[in-house]
Formats: structure tokens, sequence, C-alpha cells
């Protein structure tokens, strides 16, 4: 009882839902072990352009870092500020704190359109017009 075009769309959301939810359970391990460090900025490179990526260049214990960032955080840096940071220790990388609130964000909207999608919608609406509504 599901449109043709309706399995297309559960796929789609099914993946992007996988997606988040990979990254989310990769992410969500380093909120709660609380892996903050105080690194000082290098440089910053930031740019308003909507295809090309801001970023800044940390160092922490003799090593120099990049870190992605979108352009309103990274106009709030400038080299030799101290900043904090999550610390990943298993693929030594560096994320702002925020960082795993954009993928919890991303899987509870994937999640609400995949059970939106998942409703029978061709048996609902032959429902209702039987009903005369």
């Amino acid at each position: 009882m599901y449109y043709k075009n309706q399995f297309f769309f559960i796929l789609i959301t099914l993946s992007f839902f996988m997606y988040a939810m990979f990254h989310y359970l990769r992410y969500h391990g380093l909120d709660v072990v609380n892996n903050v460090k105080e690194v000082s900025v290098l440089s910053t490179s930031c740019t308003a352009a909507p295809r090309m990526a801001s970023g800044m260049k940390v160092s922490f214990q003799n090593k120099d870092y990049s870190i992605n960032l979108p352009y309103e955080d990274c106009s709030r840096y400038s080299s030799g500020d101290k900043v904090e940071l999550l610390y990943d220790v298993k693929y030594d990388q560096f994320y702002l704190p925020d960082f795993v609130k954009v993928f919890r964000y991303r899987v509870i909207f994937a999640g609400c359109v995949l059970l939106t999608l998942i409703i029978p919608w061709k048996y609902v609406v032959k429902r209702f017009n039987f009903l005369k509504f």
C-alpha cells in the first residue's frame, strides 16, 4: 500500500539516517569522556564563500592540527588565542565542543522524516476518501 516513489524516498532517508547515526555514535564518546584540551591558535583562514572551507591551525604538544570551522566561528579567533577543543585520542584530531550536537540534530531530523515516510500513505488517503472528509 505504498506509492512507487515512496520506496525511493525511504531508501534515501534511510541512508542519510545511517550516515548521521554513524557519525553521532563515533563522536558521542568524545562528549561523554570530557576530552577538553586548551590549545593555542597558530593561524586562521576564514572565508565567507559557501563552497570554501574556513579553518584554523592549532598547536598541541609540539604538533600542528588543522580544524575546519564555519565562517561565524572562524572569525571569532585570531592567532595567539587560547581555545578549548575536544580531542579525539583514537583519530588524533580536534573538534569544536558543539560538534556532536550537529549530528544529534541530523539523527532526529532524519528519524522524523523516516517515520513519516514509513506510513502507508496510499492506504491512509484511500481511507479518508472513503469517509468523505
